[in-house]
């Protein structure tokens, strides 16, 4: 079992992310095992009505959460959503509240230790940058820090505690990062033998447009008239008119303020009526009119590229960066020893 670890930019600045325990889809043998199982004892403990504040709720390693800690910490955030979350619906996220408290012991317990194993600390200078980003994030939504913190049920020196973790756990995941090797020669043709297909330039067409748009509650005789109008611009452009100078003063489309150009694009980029006629069309000719749900259309391909496969030459450093975001990813995480839930699901408070 494992737990994800990710460290990003929030509302309030740097914000822990720290991922439910899950199964590992690969063993993680470039992670160093950071807790030792053996330190944890197994017990359970079975549900009752009256439940000891002292009574152990979660054991991880030499880390323990008891009844009154977790009641506490569940019934502070109930204070915090009051006045925002209507009364009715504060006593069922309690379960989802005590579930989240729970989880969030086992890990942060984790990162603690394997922060401790490491020696990593956080300055003062640190914690207070991280919290002047925090106060400036809140005050561009209007809020103070202190209204944020009571919205949590966090106090300030609990909330520079956290702040001094979080930039730990950062220190944490970098000095994991820094341990992994170079990306080999082997693995940068494995990956690209396994997904050439996908670093292939699909095919692409430059094209522009006139379009003659059709109000869909317009009736049949507005219908025929824009048709008309679209015939007749079609036979001006085979007599040599400028395909430019008619779009900018007939098409609907905001194209025309440049002639009616769209740039390049590939397939599933426009409807299919148009993406047919613009892939079939020979660069240069103007094509029969096209019919969309936003009008008719007359298109001018003018230039085509053919779909081109790419070798490991052209594409060594998108491999390379894509290689070393998974390794990235395997350092953050860290692999957990045992811990126990001891306090039934069913237990209420």
């Amino acid at each position: 079992m494992s737990i994800c670890v990710r460290v990003s930019l929030g509302v309030g600045g740097l914000v822990l992310v720290l991922g439910a325990p899950m199964l590992a889809q690969e063993p993680a043998s470039d992670v160093e095992t950071i807790l030792d199982p053996s330190t944890v004892q197994e017990s359970a403990l079975a549900a009752e009505t009256t439940i000891d504040p002292e009574v152990i709720v979660v054991r991880c390693n030499d880390s323990t959460l008891t009844h009154g800690q977790l009641a506490g910490k569940v019934e502070a955030r109930l204070q915090g959503l009051e006045g925002s979350v209507p009364a009715e619906q504060l006593k069922q996220l309690r379960p989802r509240l005590r579930d989240q408290v729970q989880e969030e012991f086992i890990m942060e317990s984790l990162l603690k230790q394997a922060v401790a194993k490491e020696n990593i600390n956080a300055s003062k200078e640190e914690v207070d940058g991280l919290l002047e980003q925090a106060e400036a994030s809140l005050s561009a939504r209007k809020l103070s820090l202190e209204d944020a913190l009571r919205m949590e049920g966090v106090g300030l020196e609990e909330f520079r505690s956290r702040m001094e973790f979080q930039i730990c756990v950062q220190k944490l995941i970098s000095t994991q990062t820094e341990k992994l090797s170079e990306v080999t020669d082997e693995e940068i043709m494995a990956h690209y033998e396994a997904n050439k297909a996908g670093f292939n330039m699909p095919e692409s067409v430059h094209a522009r447009h006139i379009l003659m748009a059709v109000d869909r509650d317009g009736g049949d005789e507005a219908k025929l008239a824009k048709r008309e109008a679209i015939d007749t611009l079609r036979q001006k452009l085979i007599e040599g008119s400028d395909f430019g100078e008619l779009a900018k003063e007939n098409s609907s489309c905001p194209s025309s303020k440049k002639g009616g150009d769209l740039g390049t694009f590939g397939r599933n980029a426009m409807v299919p009526p148009f993406e047919e006629a613009a892939f079939s069309q020979a660069v240069g000719e103007v094509g029969q009119v096209v019919e969309t749900r936003f009008g008719y259309h007359l298109i001018e391909v003018l230039e085509k590229v053919a779909e081109k496969s790419r070798n490991l030459d052209d594409v060594r450093e998108e491999v390379v960066a894509k290689l070393e975001e998974q390794r990235k990813g395997r350092a953050g995480r860290i692999e957990p020893g045992v811990c126990y839930r001891l306090w039934s699901e069913s237990a209420q408070f």
